[in-house]
């Protein structure tokens, strides 16, 4: 069976930790699929963001709608270490819940 999950990601980020070399990140674009970020297909993003340049911040939230594909314990994302997330969330029909997580490095880890 599969199963359509849309999850809100609430995050922020300040400009007084992000101080880092250029060059080569851990996110950046290519390479295999992790089986955890594989098994799901992404059907829609909306990434809504405030910028504020007198606190130096940005504040957002990030809406996925996704189908699962292949059946998953974990629901991975890659995200820049300087941004923190404040709370997850999943909608359903039954109404919103908030989901655990876990930083590891430049990836999320939904369960």
């Amino acid at each position: 069976m599969k199963w359509i999950i849309f999850f809100a990601i609430i995050f922020s980020f300040s400009t007084a930790n992000s101080q880092r070399k250029l060059g080569a990140k851990p996110t950046d674009s290519g390479g295999k699929l992790m089986a955890e970020q594989a098994c799901f297909d992404v059907k829609f993003y909306d990434l809504n963001l405030k910028v504020d340049p007198a606190k130096q911040s940005i504040a957002g939230m990030l809406t996925v709608r996704a189908t699962i594909v292949q059946p998953t314990e974990w629901f991975v994302l890659d995200l820049d270490t300087l941004l923190s997330i404040q709370k997850i969330t999943e909608k359903s029909i039954n109404g919103e819940t908030v989901r655990s997580y876990e930083r590891r490095g430049w990836k999320v880890w939904i369960a």
